[in-house]
């Protein structure tokens, strides 16, 4: 049986565990992020409400200038797209239009969503 990604907001609480591989959609400009609209490689690590709503990463490269991880730590709620295992994201660039339902299917209205497809089409991983 072909295995497909759990759209956003139907991920159980146990979605993401500590050490799992996942991929991060670093979207939105803030003011202390360094990087913008690409997809970073991290691993979750323990923090933050884990197992409750939020799943906290340490990414490969600094992605912020705040001293949290010395830039390589944030914290993501679970059932936003902007994360996600990494067999997931090798999942979406191979079908964008599941990727454009995964998207869909989310509880996040702040997505830049055409953004986060052009970056899946470039195969933008950090």
């Amino acid at each position: 049986m072909k295995k497909i990604p759990k759209t956003p907001k139907d991920r159980p609480h146990d979605y993401f565990n500590i050490g799992d591989p996942v991929v991060i959609f670093i979207g939105r400009g803030v003011g202390c992020r360094i990087v913008n609209d690409v997809f970073v490689k991290g691993r979750v690590v323990s923090g933050y409400r884990y197992h409750n709503g939020c799943v906290s990463v340490c990414t490969h490269i600094p992605v912020h200038t705040k001293s949290y991880l010395k830039g390589h730590g944030l914290s993501i709620g679970m059932s936003r797209p902007e994360i996600m295992h990494l067999w997931e994201f090798k999942y979406l660039c191979k079908d964008l239009d599941f990727a454009k339902v995964f998207l869909e299917k989310s509880y996040s209205d702040k997505t830049n969503k055409r953004k986060f497809l052009t970056a899946l089409k470039n195969g933008c991983l950090f």
